[in-house]
């Protein structure tokens, strides 16, 4: 029987973040790096279903797998402009409730996630809390996105996708 390797992280990163802003080393090999960090042994057909692989520009645009079993809480935020989602942020805490406050400029400053990712996997990531956390309140997520597309359909309806 083969045995099952331990996951010691919540993401996995196709690749290592390197010491300059957005540079990243070794997206050839096999094995994932623990967030973006340290080399695991695991590989992707190590990881359960529960992982669910993602594109963003957060992650620099390595490929990456996020566990969101266990996911309490979600946060989203957009900007209104001619972007589909590439602007749009979704914010995951496995423990600690996200809030959002103003820094000492006025700026939007976003507390207690654990990652945000940005881009068009954020539908992909909200249908996928949905399955496999069904605790967790969407509604702040979905009314902002629903939002942004009603901002969009308005204003840019040649930004939005087919459907």
């Amino acid at each position: 029987m083969k045995r099952q390797k331990k996951l010691k992280s919540n993401l996995y990163t196709k690749g290592k973040f390197g010491k300059r802003i957005r540079e990243i080393l070794f997206t050839d090999t096999e094995y994932l790096y623990e967030v973006g960090r340290r080399k695991s042994n695991i590989t992707e057909n190590d990881l359960p279903e529960d992982y669910i692989k993602i594109h963003s520009r957060t992650l620099w645009y390595m490929y990456g797998y996020v566990k969101l079993s266990g996911v309490k809480y979600a946060y989203c935020t957009t900007i209104h402009e001619n972007h589909y989602r590439k602007d749009d942020y979704i914010y995951i805490s496995y423990d600690t409730v996200i809030t959002e406050k103003k820094d000492k400029y006025g700026f939007r400053d976003i507390e207690g996630y654990d990652y945000c990712f940005c881009g068009n996997d954020i539908e992909t990531i909200v249908s996928a809390i949905e399955r496999l956390s069904p605790a967790v309140d969407l509604s702040q997520v979905k009314q902002v996105l629903a939002e942004k597309d009603e901002y969009l359909r308005q204003y840019h309806p040649e930004c939005l996708p087919e459907r």
